[in-house]
């Protein structure tokens, strides 16, 4: 075995990687843990009153959640730190929201006062003149707010997003505040006498509506949560991944624990009061979104045969015995979409009028009556279009109009491309892709995303998908090398100040193979069965060959402490192994050895680290809390040679051909500025030469991923249960390998 031979005394001042020891994951966490509970709050409360669907909520809302985000940030000022997620990394959506609300705020502005009043014309031949380019100007400042507080509550469900646990808590509490809607709504439908917030209802008699005034919207609510729950239920646990290993896959994903009882509770509870609420077409979306979720999910599972077949079967149960009212509704169909054709037919012809500017956002029920005609019966009021898509059209245009739906799709567009990969998604990943499709579905013939509650929830689900993904998945700039400068005919990185206070190992030429393994995260029982097979790979070939293990190979995982001892024992023979330093090395190195400000460590899975050295749940508080009880319990159970492991890790392992290193380039630096930025890609030293490759991990990607120069191989072991290699033997392919046996090769572009 191979490793760093560098000691405290050569490396006095030793760095802690920004990327975890930033201010934000300290001084901002009580604050993040405070955000975290007032979003729940805004998600309970806001379904209650109606479904926020009156234009008192809509200021209430925006009011509140816009004194949230400016606590918020004045917290992050004040903390000298930065969000987790910013806009800037959600780029093209961002422009397209703040473009949105630049056009409503100039629908309502009165420029006609200097461009010409604007004229709006009745199919009798009556004309309406206005100042504004809004034809009910109020409105559309309502509608600004409205969309303004989803602005917010995104931006800051993307902070929660940011870290994993904190997303997968915050998902288990968006299936429970959906589950108490449903609870209420089925016993205000058969125990309360059929009310609307205790009040007799006027509408939708016998069908639950919950809080909401209309069904369709509570069904969509219902079915988003059913879609998250299902998500849950189906996403393996650590010992379900050991059964799919010997080949039980039911007993993988119905893993009999806690968490799959409560939730598999839950989503029993919300198919049945999605079913009570009779809505066409919202059952069938969120069926959509629901068998999105499970296509997804057991695409990844093998044996999945009874699963397929018994969640169709509990269905049928279900809609057998309650699904009575709905059977007449569907057998009702045809009639009723006649009369939303007839509908869309005069909605098409307001778009047809003002394709570019629309009759303003939130107009459609003063603007509509221009047009209102037979077929559609006269002695009814339409104040929505029964589809969003072309509500948004008549509001705001062709352009302005299309340019929400296109936030999303792009927003989501990420997690699509996932889908096509043979790589494991995460839990949260899964739901945002079956709540798309249930909202793009329904919002195709009705209105419930001009809910204001279910807004909130979609948004809450897509936002924490995607700050798990930009801020611990796939980045999008994963991969991506420093842009070449001009003139000098060479790829040239920029250098930064900041130097290695630990050793960086330098060979002259690759030995005959190398085997360069992705974040372990103490998955000791994935790193075995990955080292067979990469002894069995590497027996054909002669020479001395190594193993490297890329860093982030502590925490997460329930093995740290034996994964250590197995690293530290002899390699397999004909192998050298070597270790690199990752960001989460250089925590625990740095907690254990008492430097300030390092207790944030047990968060980002340091408690699993400590529990893998035999401490209590107690024990683990206690440590947290720090003092003389902690140094006792630290020092008693955490060998002193483990801790001068960590302490004489490298940063990196350098060959004039490739660069092994833990963090990618452009990652917002560090460990050790990437490096030093890859050794300035190997210094001058390769000029006129081919490209220095960057081996790394640290970025989770559904399957290892070749960029430019640059190689990814973290597929995200302690959650997906897959752990990957990269081979490297000089003049063939590079090939990847991994835990559960796949193997495939493919060519550099260089």
């Amino acid at each position: 075995m191979s490793r760093s031979t560098g000691s405290q005394a050569d490396y006095p001042d030793v760095f802690i990687d920004p990327l975890i020891a930033r201010p934000d994951d300290g001084g901002m966490r009580a604050y993040d843990r405070i955000l975290k509970y007032c979003l729940v709050a805004v998600l309970f409360l806001s379904p209650i009153p109606l479904g926020s669907h009156r234009p008192v909520f809509w200021a209430f809302w925006a009011l509140v959640l816009s004194l949230l985000l400016i606590w918020y940030c004045f917290m992050l000022h004040r903390t000298a730190a930065r969000p987790r997620v910013g806009f800037d990394k959600i780029g093209l959506p961002s422009i397209l929201f703040g473009l949105v609300l630049v056009f409503m705020a100039i629908q309502c502005m009165p420029i006609g006062s200097y461009l010409g009043s604007f004229v709006f014309s009745s199919q009798s031949g009556a004309i309406l003149t206005s100042n504004t380019l809004s034809l009910t100007p109020g409105d559309t400042v309502l509608s600004v707010l409205r969309w303004s507080s989803y602005g917010f509550l995104f931006f800051l469900m993307l902070q929660v997003g940011a870290r994993a646990r904190r997303a997968r808590w915050m998902t288990k509490a968006l299936i429970i505040i959906v589950l108490i809607e449903a609870v209420y709504a089925l016993v205000a439908l058969t125990q309360f006498g059929d009310v609307l917030l205790f009040l007799p209802k006027e509408y939708y008699r016998g069908s639950a509506t919950g809080t909401f005034v209309n069904r369709n919207s509570l069904a969509t609510y219902l079915g988003l949560g059913a879609i998250v729950a299902t998500s849950l239920l189906l996403r393996p646990s650590e010992s379900g991944r050991k059964s799919r290993r010997r080949g039980n896959a039911i007993n993988a994903i119905f893993d009999i624990r806690m968490e799959k009882i409560w939730t598999l509770l839950a989503l029993a509870f919300l198919m049945i009061a999605l079913i009570a609420t009779q809505s066409r077409m919202g059952i069938m979306s969120s069926l959509a979104g629901i068998m999105t979720v499970l296509l997804l999910r057991l695409s990844q599972l093998t044996h999945s045969r009874f699963v397929v077949l018994a969640f169709p079967v509990l269905l049928v149960l279900i809609l057998v015995i309650f699904g009575a009212g709905v059977a007449d509704r569907f057998i009702d169909i045809m009639r009723s979409f006649d009369q939303r054709l007839s509908i869309y037919d005069q909605v098409a012809e307001m778009i047809r009028d003002r394709p570019l500017l629309g009759f303003g956002a939130g107009s459609f029920n003063h603007a509509f009556p221009l047009y209102h005609d037979l077929p559609v019966p006269t002695n009814f009021v339409y104040d929505r279009a029964h589809s969003t898509y072309l509500e948004h059209w008549v509001d705001m245009g062709l352009i302005f109009g299309s340019m929400p739906i296109l936030s999303v799709l792009l927003l989501a567009w990420p997690f699509m491309k996932q889908t096509a990969s043979k790589g494991r998604l995460r839990t949260e990943v899964i739901a945002a892709l079956g709540a798309t499709v249930t909202v793009a579905l329904h919002s195709l013939f009705d209105f419930s995303l001009e809910i204001e509650a279910v807004v909130f929830l979609y948004l809450s689900i897509l936002s924490i998908a995607l700050g798990s993904h930009l801020a611990g998945g796939v980045s999008r700039n994963s991969g991506q090398v420093p842009r070449a400068t001009k003139g000098t005919g060479q790829r040239r990185a920029q250098t930064h100040p900041v130097s290695s206070a630990r050793p960086r190992l330098h060979f002259p030429s690759l030995p005959a193979a190398v085997y360069a393994i992705g974040d372990v995260h103490g998955r000791l029982d994935l790193l075995l069965a990955l080292e067979e097979r990469i002894i069995a790979d590497a027996a054909p070939i002669d020479g001395e060959k190594w193993i490297i293990l890329l860093g982030d190979f502590v925490d997460r995982g329930p093995q740290t402490a034996e994964l250590i001892e197995h690293i530290l024992a002899p390699a397999p023979e004909g192998f050298k192994r070597f270790a690199i330093a990752g960001n989460h090395e250089v925590m625990m190195q740095a907690f254990l050895e008492k430097e300030p400000g390092t207790s944030r460590w047990i968060g980002f899975g340091g408690d699993e680290t400590l529990r893998s050295y035999g401490f209590s749940l107690s024990e683990v508080d206690k440590i947290a809390q720090g003092g003389s009880t902690a140094d006792y319990l630290l020092s008693s159970q955490i060998p002193e040679g483990h801790v001068r492991f960590l302490r004489e890790l490298p940063d990196a392992l350098i060959t004039p051909d490739y660069i092994f290193l833990h963090i990618g380039l452009n990652e917002t630096h560090s460990i050790a500025q990437e490096v030093d930025l890859a050794a300035s890609l190997s210094s001058d030293e390769r000029e006129g030469s081919k490209q220095t490759m960057i081996v790394h991990g640290h970025r989770v990607v559904s399957e290892p991923v070749v960029r430019g120069n640059q190689i990814n191989v973290d597929t995200g072991a302690y959650e997906t249960g897959r752990l990957s290699a990269v081979r490297i033997v000089p003049g063939k392919p590079v090939a990847f390998l991994d835990s559960e046996g796949a193997k495939y090769e493919t060519r550099l572009n260089n």
